[in-house]
């Protein structure tokens, strides 16, 4: 995620959080619905290497009942935080300066039927994705996971490998910030 983006997202999402939380109101565009599971008192004594995040999403509004349509959808779900997530397993999501994907494959293992949001009822389905990392260093790292559909069907695997740079001392992200904004 871009330096500008980012930014974009740490000013807007308060607001909208706020407002979702005042008005109980979620826009009906198409989107994911995300919960993170509260990992710490799992992850607490393990290694960075052996911590484990698990997040349970299902759409927002209505899908199409294309199922490239709900395809995306899990490679958004797959995408959405991943190089966060691995910041954080290593007590640096404060830290970095910047952060950029440099590869993302998602294989599906299972039929397009698996990979539906909603059943033939049209309720919605919850997905649950389990994150972790295998590889830090040198300013590269990578994200691993795994797809679990309603009934525990394994839907995909994916695997992630991005730049997360971490600047020393108070501030780096803002002044790396700045300097990316002089090369615009």
């Amino acid at each position: 995620m871009s330096a500008p983006t980012l930014m974009f997202f740490k000013l807007i999402s308060p607001r909208y959080n706020a407002r979702r939380k005042l008005t109980g109101f979620n826009d009906a565009f198409p989107g994911l619905e995300s919960r993170k599971v509260d990992m710490t008192p799992i992850n607490t004594s393990l290694s960075p290497f052996d911590h484990r995040q698990l997040f349970f999403y299902r759409a927002i509004g209505d899908l199409p009942s294309n199922p490239n349509i709900h395809a995306c959808a899990h490679l958004y779900a797959s995408d959405r935080n991943s190089l966060f997530i691995v910041a954080n397993h290593f007590g640096v999501s404060d830290k970095f300066t910047h952060m950029a994907s440099l590869s993302h494959t998602v294989v599906f293992h299972s039929p397009a039927l698996h990979l539906m949001m909603r059943n033939q009822a049209k309720e919605k389905l919850w997905f649950c994705q389990e994150v972790w990392t295998t590889r830090a260093g040198g300013g590269r790292a990578t994200h691993h996971s795994r797809i679990v559909g309603p009934g525990g069907v394994h839907v995909a695997t994916t695997f992630q490998e991005g730049m997360i740079r971490v600047g020393l001392g108070e501030n780096q992200y803002e002044k790396a910030y700045k300097k990316s904004l002089e090369r615009l």
